[in-house]
């Protein structure tokens, strides 16, 4: 009589793998009617099953045994360190600072788990995107921004997304002019202010009145003769900048001006490129003022 000899074999779908996931076994016996498994570190230890499904929570690598019984024969089949079991994927970070000003760099720290690659994505940065573990990118534009950071150790993965993290900041710029910048005395002049990304300011005019203001477009007397400077402080709770323009207002005294009729004023030639000749009867000094009052 011929025999039919039971042979044990077996294969698996995966055979590395995340902790807490599972593994699908393919009984590959011959001969056999019978099985018994035998799967270290698994949940079930052991099965009676013809393919079983086993799944491994613990880290390590795991031998699977089967044993394969039919009527007349029996065989047995030991797999060592068959099944590689990997730590599960922690994606997470932190960054050097969360608010920044324009301009600003920011480095970020990998705090991901078990994973070896790694994928930024960076809106609103410089930039966009990184595989560095530990990158540094700068934000040119205000507003808040998402980050976004991937992380695999090739097997399983992980993703962490903050939402709004980066909180940019706009930098304040103090500027302003005014409409003319010779006056009689007693003259108002309005100053137009041309801050960028402030929200309060503070104005100084040596010998106007008012000296001081926090109004954002003052307006300013000069009661003397004299030239004057003007300072504006600008902020937005955050950043500041402040403007000085020196010897900007020339308050004249009118009683001092000696009114001249055109025949006693000769400029020539007339129109003028480069050099113009100015002559006035019985006058030292004279200033010259263009259509702007400068």
């Amino acid at each position: 009589n011929v025999i039919d000899v039971a042979s044990a074999d077996f294969t698996a779908d995966n055979t590395t793998i995340s902790a807490g996931e599972s593994v699908i076994f393919t009984n590959l016996s011959v001969n056999a009617s019978t099985y018994y498994w035998t799967f270290t570190g698994g949940n079930p230890s052991t099965s009676t099953d013809v393919n079983p499904t086993v799944t491994y929570e613990t880290p390590g690598t795991y031998s699977v045994i089967l044993f394969a019984a039919g009527e007349n024969s029996s065989d047995s089949e030991t797999k060592t360190a068959y099944i590689n079991v990997l730590p599960v994927t922690s994606a997470d970070f932190e960054a050097s600072a969360t608010e920044i000003f324009v301009g600003d760099s920011v480095a970020f720290t990998n705090l991901s788990e078990n994973a070896t690659s790694f994928f930024w994505t960076f809106e609103g940065a410089i930039p966009e995107n990184s595989t560095e573990e530990n990158p540094v990118v700068t934000y040119n534009e205000p507003g808040y921004y998402d980050v976004t950071l991937f992380a695999t150790n090739g097997h399983g993965y992980d993703v962490a997304t903050k939402t709004a993290y980066i909180y940019v900041r706009a930098v304040a710029t103090a500027d302003f002019t005014i409409d003319t910048t010779t006056v009689l005395v007693g003259e108002t002049v309005v100053f137009i202010n041309l801050s960028q990304n402030a929200t309060s300011y503070y104005w100084s005019f040596p010998g106007g009145e008012p000296l001081v203001s926090q109004e954002e477009n003052p307006e300013v007397t000069y009661p003397n003769a004299g030239v004057y400077s003007v300072t504006l402080f600008a902020t937005n709770g955050a950043s500041s900048d402040m403007e000085v323009k020196e010897s900007y207002i020339t308050v004249v005294d009118e009683s001092n001006v000696l009114e001249l009729s055109a025949n006693d004023v000769a400029i020539y030639p007339n129109p003028a490129s480069s050099v113009m000749n100015v002559r006035a009867e019985g006058m030292q000094n004279i200033c010259i003022f263009d259509i702007t009052g400068k």
